[in-house]
């Protein structure tokens, strides 16, 4: 019979809790920065925020296309990832057209 050694997977789970909630509350910190002082966000991040809009909407896609690969799939179960796949695109396409921001003068 297959053992596994529970004592070292025990050890490993709070670091993989630990960097779950980091990135969790690093993604928080960003979405209020945007939504408390979004000028500043959009002239701090710009392009590569884009960038990552862009190249982010891939995850929704492909979690669209798993839940319409079920048998049971409906529009209704699909529509959250639509919704996200809009969004991310909409985005991107917005900081991509934005003007560059002009330098300021201290």
């Amino acid at each position: 019979m297959y053992r596994t050694n529970r004592s070292f997977a025990m050890r490993r789970y709070p670091i993989f809790r630990a960097l779950s909630v980091l990135t969790g509350l690093f993604m928080l910190f960003i979405g209020l920065h945007f939504l408390l002082a979004p000028r500043a966000g959009g002239e701090g991040y710009g392009w590569p925020l884009a960038w990552v809009l862009l190249f982010g909407a891939g995850i929704p896609c492909v979690d669209a296309a798993v839940v319409l690969a079920q048998p049971a799939a409906s529009l209704g179960l699909a529509l959250p990832h639509l919704v996200a796949i809009g969004l991310l695109l909409g985005l991107a396409w917005a900081l991509f057209t934005a003007p560059a921001a002009s330098p300021r003068l201290a």
